[in-house]
């Protein structure tokens, strides 16, 4: 069924991409696919956002304002068009067992109404972790702001997908002037991406993909170093490939819940042994510097992800999140398509490196910094790829 999708298939579709993922291309023709040519060259479309230093979106972006380089190799801008015309496809991901799940129900309904076009544009919306289960067999995509409202509003607060990034700590009082700490790594479940990125691929057709997500930077800290460390690395290195792949930005709104000591460990230092009271004070003070540390590599996790995707990030304090709907909002709205020639190199890999810089003082620019390929260069020139062509999943080798 076009509309909806079941989750005994989110599971298959899941698995298979993940093991494929980097040697199966898409089973539809991605964007910047060349047509039969002479020169050893090839045409490449991207999605760019561009805004002026204050925020507003530029009303309009030229060839001559940016410059791309792509695996080091300065790229020739072909063309830059309103990205408009592609319609879009988006995931809103909340998260469950907040005390803010109310305000990111009413940030996610307000931010659908602001960019879904009725019967172009379309967008599914799921929750991470929670204490219960996902409870729905099937996910749909919703054509409509009004009809995806009604789903965010019936959705269970204590419900959602087995979440990968799920760090926390607590300490305990083990008595006579000791503490022990207990540290938490990942959730169990379906995983939440997996099941992401298997509905984003049951659409096939031309769009934009972004990808709303709520966020607590102390879930996605690295920890304290060894295996742990490593794991959660190569899970956020994963996800931004996995990101790359299908060009789907990450727009993230950063839930910030400090993650406080007990009353016991912070208030109280009336020692009933000797020397007891000052060892709590020291202990506290050191706990509270490495809480500090995992919650400060929590956020650089998220910021890496977001600009790697080519998306923004808020940490945002107003009520139902107000400013991070509004700058994701103006940054949908500030999409250009840029279509570039690059020569073609027969020993690359599929992992092409973007650097795209402004040249115009007045503009900023984001968009992902590396794309995958699917197919090996040509040898023959190419015309422009039409705007319909699916950025989302180029094919632009």
């Amino acid at each position: 069924m076009r509309n909806s999708i079941w989750i005994l298939a989110f599971l298959c579709v899941s698995t298979f991409a993940q093991v494929n993922q980097s040697t199966t291309p898409p089973p539809t023709s991605p964007a910047g696919a060349p047509s039969p040519a002479s020169s050893p060259s090839r045409r490449v479309m991207i999605l760019v956002t561009a805004t002026d230093h204050s925020g507003p979106p530029k009303a309009e972006l030229m060839g001559k304002d940016l410059s791309v380089t792509d695996n080091e190799q300065p790229a020739e801008v072909i063309s830059v068009r309103s990205a408009s015309q592609l319609p879009l496809r988006i995931a809103f991901v909340l998260l469950a067992g907040k005390s803010s799940f109310g305000q990111q129900q009413a940030a996610a309904i307000e931010l659908a109404h602001k960019v879904l076009r009725p019967n172009v544009d379309r967008a599914f919306v799921i929750s991470a972790r929670g204490d219960r289960p996902w409870p729905n067999p099937r996910l749909e995509w919703h054509a409509d702001a009004d009809s995806l409202e009604k789903e965010i509003r019936a959705l269970d607060k204590n419900a959602g997908f087995g979440d990968p990034f799920a760090f926390d700590m607590t300490t305990e009082d083990a008595g006579v002037s000791k503490h022990f700490t207990l540290l938490q790594y990942g959730a169990g479940g379906i995983n939440l991406f997996g099941v992401m990125w298997a509905m984003m691929k049951s659409d096939p057709s031309p769009a934009r993909h972004a990808v709303v997500i709520f966020r607590d930077p102390w879930a996605h800290s690295p920890g304290f170093g060894g295996t742990y460390t490593e794991q959660v690395e190569n899970s956020h290195v994963r996800l931004i490939e996995d990101a790359q792949q299908l060009w789907t930005s990450f727009y993230i709104v950063a839930i910030e819940e400090p993650k406080a000591l007990a009353k016991e460990f912070t208030d109280i230092y009336a020692p009933i042994h000797t020397g007891e009271g000052g060892y709590n004070r020291v202990y506290d003070q050191e706990m509270e510097k490495t809480r500090e540390r995992a919650l400060d590599g929590g956020k650089v996790n998220l910021e890496r992800l977001a600009a790697e995707t080519g998306g923004g990030i808020w940490w945002s304090s107003k009520k139902n999140y107000t400013d991070a709907v509004s700058g994701i909002a103006n940054d949908l709205n500030s999409q250009f398509a840029v279509t570039y020639a690059v020569h073609a190199e027969p020993g690359a890999g599929p992992r092409h490196l973007l650097v795209i810089k402004p040249l115009n003082s007045d503009i900023r620019i984001s968009a992902q910094r590396a794309y995958f390929s699917h197919q090996a260069p040509e040898t023959k020139s190419a015309t422009a790829p039409e705007l319909q062509a699916r950025p989302s999943t180029p094919n632009q080798d």
